[in-house]
């Protein structure tokens, strides 16, 4: 009965039948605690060890111990497999200890899903995900230092960090996921590049920087391109720092350091030329 009914419920998601499965655990409950007192008697002890399945139906209640099933249900689980372990201790003990062990680790080890909804949720680019980590980060205590470990210890982790660098480099100026990137580029660099790759994505961001720089229109009369101009340099650039403190190449381009005096120049030419316009528009409301 309790096999059919766990299949009902289980795999074809039945879950009318929950009802059915809790009275057939209390009873199942209620035989096992009956012979508990008689367990020295022969033919008690022999009609448990020739149970062939109670290993399996062990595993089965496990199985049930999730957070789709309702409370009732958990704990008439749980009622039974304590049952279970004070009958045959040693029995079940060598198999469902491993057995939770091994899921527990599985979980911990290959599915962190807080890092799985960041990683798919990057083109909308929110920073719920960094800011959350580099407020733990910050606070330095025991149970946040175990926290950024096993995130750290995450393959997709590594792939979140690497996807803001290659493809998502204007999420970098969101300042609070540039202080993200300072905190955790480093812990997962290894993960992330080979010293090979990095060298290659820092030649490949100056060439871009050099690139964009140079097909800039020199006059900037169009607002919508100088904001989506400068979002795309300036999060380069964010990438290129981070990158170069984790990696020191042999040999920049020499054509970088010109090239990022003149942007610095024209930079501060455009706050002035913003300052003085504030200034004129402030009188000019004073004025009004």
């Amino acid at each position: 009965s309790f096999n059919t009914l766990h299949m009902m419920y289980h795999e074809a998601t039945a879950c009318h039948v929950t009802g059915d499965l809790v009275e057939l655990l209390s009873i199942f409950l209620s035989v096992l605690k009956s012979t508990r007192p008689y367990l020295q008697r022969k033919d008690v002890k022999q009609a448990l060890i020739q149970w062939q399945e109670r290993i399996e139906f062990a595993h089965k209640l496990l199985t049930l111990l999730n957070s789709y099933s309702p409370p009732e249900l958990r704990n008439a689980c749980i009622d039974v497999l304590k049952e279970l372990v004070l009958l045959s201790p040693h029995d079940f003990l060598h198999t469902l200890v491993p057995f939770l062990q091994h899921n527990h680790c599985t979980y911990h080890h290959s599915n962190i899903p807080s890092v799985l909804v960041a990683y798919e949720g990057l083109p909308l680019h929110l920073a719920l995900f960094p800011k959350l980590w580099t407020e733990l980060c910050q606070t330095q205590s025991a149970m946040s230092k175990n926290c950024i470990k096993l995130l750290c210890e995450d393959p997709v982790f590594a792939e979140y960090i690497k996807c803001i660098l290659m493809d998502e480099r204007t999420f970098l100026n969101n300042n609070i996921v540039y202080t993200f990137m300072t905190h955790f580029l480093l812990k997962v660099q290894s993960q992330v590049f080979s010293e090979a790759n990095c060298a290659s994505l820092i030649s490949t961001l100056i060439t871009n920087l050099i690139n964009q720089y140079q097909n800039l229109q020199s006059d900037f009369t169009n607002r919508v391109e100088i904001s989506k101009a400068s979002a795309a340099l300036n999060g380069d650039l964010r990438a290129l720092a981070l990158l170069l403190s984790v990696h020191t190449p042999k040999q920049l381009n020499p054509a970088l350091i010109p090239t990022l005096q003149e942007l610095l120049n024209k930079c501060r030419t455009c706050l002035q030329q913003r300052n003085s316009l504030q200034e004129q528009e402030a009188k000019e409301r004073k004025t009004k």
